[in-house]
C-alpha cells in the first residue's frame, strides 16, 4: 500500500492495509511507521467516513477500492 497524505501538503507514505468489505460498509487498519489507525466508511460513489489515529482528531477520509 501507498498513500498518498495531502493534509499539510503532499508527503507518500508506504504500509499495510487491512480491508473487511461488506454489502455497504468497509472497515480498515493502516498501519505506517509503526503507528496503526482505523478507519470505517458507508458506500456512497466511494466509501466516506473518518479514520481515526491514538492521540489525534478524526480525519474525514474518502476511499476508492478497485
Amino acid at each position: 500500500m501507498s498513500a498518498l497524505c495531502t493534509h499539510d501538503g503532499a508527503e507518500e507514505k508506504t504500509g499495510e492495509m487491512q480491508l473487511q468489505i461488506s454489502a455497504s460498509r468497509v472497515n480498515a487498519t493502516f498501519t505506517m511507521a509503526g503507528v496503526a489507525c482505523s478507519y470505517r466508511g458507508q458506500l456512497s460513489d466511494a466509501y466516506t467516513g473518518t479514520m481515526n489515529c491514538a492521540n489525534q482528531e478524526p480525519v474525514p477520509l474518502k476511499l476508492s477500492v478497485k
